[in-house]
């Protein structure tokens, strides 16, 4: 999933299965980016950081909304 968002992506190292980051405070993301960085964590290591669904529904774009929404109905961790 967060492999389709690079500016996202780089925060993970997918060879050594870690996330270089505890949460997007701080990052030189957008405000979406953010969002979806939270929740792109909290799938990570299921449990929730920092995500919130209301902020997300006022801020996100129908595409990414779509994301969360897929993972929503049929959740998977790695």
């Amino acid at each position: 999933m967060v492999e389709a968002y690079p500016d996202i992506a780089c925060y993970w190292d997918f060879d050594a299965m870690k996330a270089k980051v505890k949460t997007s405070e701080g990052l030189p993301l957008s405000r979406g980016e953010c969002i979806l960085a939270d929740f792109f964590l909290s799938v990570w290591f299921g449990r929730n950081v920092n995500f919130d669904f209301i902020r997300a529904a006022g801020v996100l774009s129908n595409d990414n909304k779509r994301v969360i929404t897929n993972w929503f109905m049929d959740p998977f961790w790695p």
